[in-house]
């Protein structure tokens, strides 16, 4: 085969797996930032969730509660989450913190998570962390009614928080 049709046939395979007609699409990924790692100290307390929307429009996921799968990249099925992280006083505008997030389910494979380092941006009282395409599986049926468990720790100089939340895939 030449490789002028080795392209083609590639493009084609390429162009072949995108959302299928009527699915959503997926957001753009989170920023990606360089964590600091001179000041840490003892972080104090702050109020950390998991959930989906913009900023303005934020909805935390609560245990039991049925999350909509989007068709993403490659054809695999995944939840959009972004992290939303309570403000202390004399927080600045942006912050630059590690985001580790886990799948745990009863399937012969899902997807492992992510672990990135992701700049948050406030709005408000809260930092709220880009979208996150994380990815669960391929199989959009053997996915439906099933229970995902999330676990996510957002560390950095000034953070150390971890949340958790089980909700059924819809």
């Amino acid at each position: 085969m030449s490789w002028r049709r080795m392209g083609a046939a590639v493009m084609l395979l390429l162009v072949g797996c995108g959302p299928e007609s009527g699915e959503p699409i997926v957001a753009a990924e989170a920023e990606r930032c360089v964590l600091p790692t001179e000041g840490a100290m003892v972080p104090p307390p702050r109020a950390m969730v998991l959930g989906e929307g913009t900023p303005e429009a934020f909805v935390p996921y609560t245990d039991g509660q049925t999350v909509s799968l989007r068709l993403g990249f490659q054809g695999g099925y995944m939840l959009t989450p972004r992290v939303r992280v309570a403000a202390l006083k004399g927080d600045g505008d942006s912050a630059c913190w590690q985001v580790d997030l886990n799948n745990e389910m009863a399937l012969d494979w899902v997807g492992p998570g992510l672990v990135a380092q992701l700049l948050f941006e406030r709005h408000g009282d809260a930092f709220y962390s880009g979208v996150m395409n994380n990815l669960i599986n391929y199989d959009k049926q053997q996915l439906q009614g099933q229970p995902l468990t999330m676990d996510v720790t957002t560390s950095g100089i000034d953070i150390d928080e971890t949340f958790s939340v089980s909700v059924i895939l819809k």
